[in-house]
């Protein structure tokens, strides 16, 4: 890829690792067809519709557990940044 920097790789593969770890502990959360159908979906560019039919849900049932997916794993993407880099403050005198 033209005008990709070692920085840009490093920072994807640091990113990547972040979204599987939490993808695999959001998904043991709420279950395997939620995290399923964010892989087809926001991973693979499947419309929401289509990938609802591939597995079994109506598109108003797949965009709930869509939500609740993608709310858990803001939720523990920030957690993991936050572990990682803790908020630095002002120092204690």
């Amino acid at each position: 890829m033209a005008g990709v920097t070692q920085e840009d790789r490093a920072t994807e593969k640091l990113f990547s690792g972040l979204l599987c770890r939490c993808k695999s502990t959001v998904q043991a959360d709420i279950g395997k067809l939620s995290g399923e159908l964010f892989r087809r979906v926001d991973t693979e560019g499947q419309s929401i519709e289509v990938a609802a039919e591939a597995l079994g849900l109506g598109t108003r049932d797949a965009r709930t557990l869509l939500f609740m997916f993608r709310k858990r794993m803001a939720s523990a993407l920030v957690g993991s940044i936050s572990a990682a880099h803790p908020a630095r403050g002002p120092r204690p005198n």
